[in-house]
């Protein structure tokens, strides 16, 4: 399962990390939407969590950044 976040259109897809087969071999670099999570389960403090999305210039190395900046141009 996958994503298109609004403003990014079809070029960029972000893959839901739970839905793959092997779900444990990758981990997220933030968390987001975090407002709607279920109570029960506890976020990992040294992960950055954000109760909607982020500002991309506050979480994104310079090198994502521009990475993103290209997809989008």
């Amino acid at each position: 399962m996958w994503s298109h976040y609004a403003g990014n259109g079809h070029r960029l897809a972000f893959v839901h990390a739970g839905t793959l087969d092997d779900a444990g071999r990758i981990e997220p670099d933030i968390h987001i939407y975090t407002s709607t999570k279920v109570p029960w389960f506890v976020l990992p403090s040294e992960k950055p969590a954000v109760p909607e999305y982020y500002r991309e210039s506050d979480v994104m190395t310079l090198e994502n950044r521009a990475r993103m900046a290209a997809l989008r141009s």
